[in-house]
């Protein structure tokens, strides 16, 4: 009878501690095992960290990373999903260069140093070679007509048709889904591995023509003006988009969008007095 007591008590005992415990929210670990950091929900993500970060080099040529793309014809659109995208029609564009990065805050920053403009905010995650962002549709192309001043040649912010001929590689084209390859995650920051934040350049695999973060990173400026239905009477030669509009393009998706907004064909649009977390630039320069 006293032995059955003990064993009440004992069990009585347990209980009440494990109660305890529970209430406190405290795990007790093997002495081998560390405890799991705790997250906290609204706090900024820290970025992946990786080896592979590459550096734009500061040089005297005006061309310093950019990419030739040699002129050509290929199938501009998707009759897939976006009605934005159809008709899939044939554009010719002319040769040109491209930055085969995005615009990164290093080289922004010179800019704002230069000019006595004001640096954009950079969220917290971090500046040097990551793609400049909170810049509008005006701040992209006043950093053009600085390089410009600069080297006496023709940067611009690319045309749609250009952006797209360039993502799709070219006349090096393999016909991908996304820029480079058709496993997005080889080549692109997007909602499912971005962990919340933009990325440095370069770190995810390069298209046909070399050209890194053409999807996904940051949504990128174009110099057209959005028309839901400019496809189906858009000229077929160099198209520069609509004479006027209210919106901007943006290309390539970014890190807190899906794999459909990463698509090659996929059109969005944003404010050009915009502001924003989601979207930078990339130039290119006429021949």
């Amino acid at each position: 009878m006293r032995m059955r007591k003990c064993v009440y008590i004992l069990i009585l005992c347990f209980i009440v501690v494990s109660s305890y415990l529970r209430a406190q929210e405290i795990l007790v670990l093997p002495s081998n095992q560390k405890p799991a950091p705790v997250k906290n929900k609204n706090a900024t993500p820290k970025p992946a960290q990786s080896s592979a970060v590459h550096k734009v080099k500061e040089t005297d040529d005006p061309l310093n990373g950019m990419v030739l793309v040699q002129g050509g014809t290929f199938s501009m659109g998707s009759n897939e999903i976006s009605v934005d995208e159809k008709p899939v029609h044939n554009v010719t564009v002319s040769s040109f260069y491209i930055s085969k990065y995005e615009v990164t805050f290093d080289q922004y920053d010179a800019y704002c140093v230069a000019t006595g403009k004001q640096k954009p905010s950079d969220q917290g995650w971090g500046r040097g070679n990551r793609p400049v962002i909170n810049v509008s549709f005006d701040d992209a192309w006043a950093y053009c007509d600085w390089l410009n001043q600069k080297s006496g040649k023709n940067f611009r912010l690319p045309t749609e048709a250009e952006w797209e001929y360039a993502a799709r590689g070219g006349i090096k084209s393999r016909n991908y889904t996304f820029s480079g390859s058709d496993n997005i995650d080889a080549i692109s920051w997007y909602s499912e591995n971005s962990e919340r934040t933009t990325h440095p350049v370069g770190q995810k695999g390069a298209n046909e023509l070399g050209l890194c973060d053409m999807s996904g990173n940051v949504w990128e400026w174009c110099s057209d003006w959005y028309d839901i239905g400019y496809y189906s009477h858009s000229p077929s030669d160099n198209p520069k988009g609509p004479i006027n509009g209210t919106l901007r393009v943006i290309r390539g998706g970014g890190w807190g969008y899906d794999a459909r907004n990463c698509r090659i064909s996929y059109r969005s649009i944003n404010a050009p007095d915009n502001r924003s977390s989601y979207v930078g630039f990339r130039v290119v320069c006429s021949l």
